[in-house]
C-alpha cells in the first residue's frame, strides 16, 4: 500500500506544551491507497499518527479539504490519545525505545543502537546484562530542515527494521513462557485448547480458532502476569463460546469474578507497550 506524507494545513498554529488547542496545527497526514477500498477513511493510530486510506483512483488534491473538514474530530481524538498514551506524538514518528520493560518476566532490557555501513545487514545482538545491541544501516546525511522531525540516522526503513528485529526478540522470549501460562490457566479452569501460537498482532492480545487453537501476542510480555493470565482465560473461554455473547461473558465471570477490574487494568496497560511496537 503506497504512502505519501501531507504537511499540516496552513494557517493553523500549534498549541503550547504539546497539548492540542482549538487552533492547533493538525499533524502531517499519511495517505495510503488500497485496491480493496471503495471509500475514504481517516484514522489516528498511536504508532502511525494521522492516516487517510483511500481507493487507488482517489484524487489526492482533495486531501487538504478532507483534513480541514475533520479538524475538530482530529484535535479531539489527539487530545484523548495523548491523555491515554504519554508517548503519543502524531507530529513525529516513533523512536527506538531505550528500554524494554518485560513485566511478565520481571526483566528490563536496555536497547543500544549503532549505525554501520549500508553493505552490512541490520541485526540485533543479545548481550550479557540484559542489553540489546541494534545494528542499523547508516543513513545519508539528513537535511537539517528535517532534524526536528526525527533523530538523525533514523530513516523510515531503519524504524521498520527496528520494529521487525524487536518483534522477533519478543517472540523468542515469549515462546517458552506464554504457552506455559496458558497451560496453567487451562488446568485451573478445566478448559482445553488444541495448540498455542505466538505472534505479534497489531490489534489483538489473543485469538481462538473454531478448532481450539489459541494465538497469543508476544507483546503480552510488557504486561503484568495477572493480566497475561486474564487474557489466557479469556481466550480459553472462547473454546466454549466463540462469540462475545451473554453466555461467553457469563463463563468469563464464572472463571474470573474480578473481570471488571482486570478489564480496566488491561485498558490502561496498553500504554506499557512502546509506541514503535504498538
Amino acid at each position: 500500500m503506497p504512502a505519501k506524507q501531507y504537511d499540516p494545513l496552513p494557517g493553523l498554529r500549534g498549541g503550547k506544551n504539546g497539548h492540542t488547542e482549538r487552533n492547533s496545527t493538525i499533524p502531517p497526514c499519511t495517505l495510503r491507497t488500497s485496491s480493496r477500498k471503495n471509500r475514504v477513511t481517516l484514522t489516528i493510530t498511536r504508532r502511525d499518527g494521522l492516516v487517510l486510506v483511500a481507493p487507488e483512483y482517489f484524487d489526492t488534491s482533495g486531501v487538504p479539504k478532507i483534513l480541514e473538514r475533520r479538524t475538530e474530530w482530529i484535535l479531539r481524538t489527539i487530545a484523548a490519545m495523548q491523555a491515554k498514551y504519554p508517548d503519543f506524538d502524531p507530529w513525529n514518528p516513533p523512536t527506538i525505545p531505550p528500554l524494554l520493560d518485560l513485566r511478565c518476566l520481571d526483566e528490563q532490557w536496555q536497547v543500544d543502537t549503532v549505525f554501520q555501513s549500508a553493505q552490512k545487514n541490520p541485526a540485533l545482538r543479545i548481550n550479557a546484562g540484559h542489553r540489546l545491541l541494534l545494528r542499523l544501516q547508516e543513513q545519508p546525511d539528513n537535511d537539517q530542515s528535517d532534524a526536528d522531525q526525527k533523530p538523525i540516522g533514523l530513516t523510515d526503513a531503519n524504524l521498520e527494521t527496528t520494529r521487525s528485529l524487536l518483534n522477533r526478540f519478543l517472540v523468542r522470549k515469549a515462546k517458552p513462557i506464554l504457552p506455559d501460562i496458558l497451560a496453567e490457566a487451562a488446568r485451573e479452569t478445566s478448559l482445553h485448547f488444541s495448540r498455542c501460537q505466538i505472534r505479534t498482532q497489531s490489534t489483538r492480545w489473543g485469538s481462538c480458532s473454531a478448532r481450539g487453537g489459541i494465538s497469543l501476542n508476544a507483546k503480552l510480555l510488557f504486561m503484568p502476569r495477572r493480566l497475561v493470565r486474564y487474557i489466557c482465560i479469556h481466550e480459553l473461554c472462547h473454546t466454549q463460546q466463540l462469540n462475545h455473547g451473554p453466555k461467553f461473558h457469563k463463563l468469563v465471570r464464572q472463571m474470573l469474578p474480578e473481570v471488571d477490574t482486570l478489564e480496566k487494568e488491561l485498558h490502561s496497560a496498553e500504554a506499557l507497550v512502546p509506541r514503535l511496537l504498538a
